[in-house]
């Protein structure tokens, strides 16, 4: 069942990836590859976006265009299953390595 489910969403996410939107200029920092404890964060200048957590034996990943952006996050997903992402620190540079702080887990920038 879970198979069907993930197919379905991943067929879902290939018939909407058009409808993604570009990181926007103001919002250039956002674009690259993050890390923090668990977490893995991509964002591509087309607005698409992977993510991937593991907690333990288990793992969930997301791989989808991002459809909103905002001062204090961005959404990513489809217009009707969509996972919202809280930036509670904007990427900023701290002793030469880029940070940001997004679902309360602290991020660094691959260099």
């Amino acid at each position: 069942m879970k198979t069907i489910r993930r197919l379905s969403l991943l067929a879902a996410a290939f018939w909407v990836a058009a409808c993604g939107k570009p990181v926007p200029t103001e919002q250039k920092e956002l674009i690259g590859t993050w890390r923090g404890p668990g977490v893995t964060l991509s964002i591509a200048a087309d607005g698409r976006l992977e993510h991937e957590t593991k907690d333990g034996r288990s793992t969930t990943k997301l791989s989808a265009p991002i459809q909103e952006y905002r001062a204090d996050g961005f959404k990513a997903g489809l217009p009707f299953l969509a996972k919202d992402f809280k930036l509670e620190k904007p990427p900023h540079e701290e002793a030469g390595v880029w940070k940001m702080t997004v679902n309360a887990v602290e991020l660094a920038r691959d260099r």
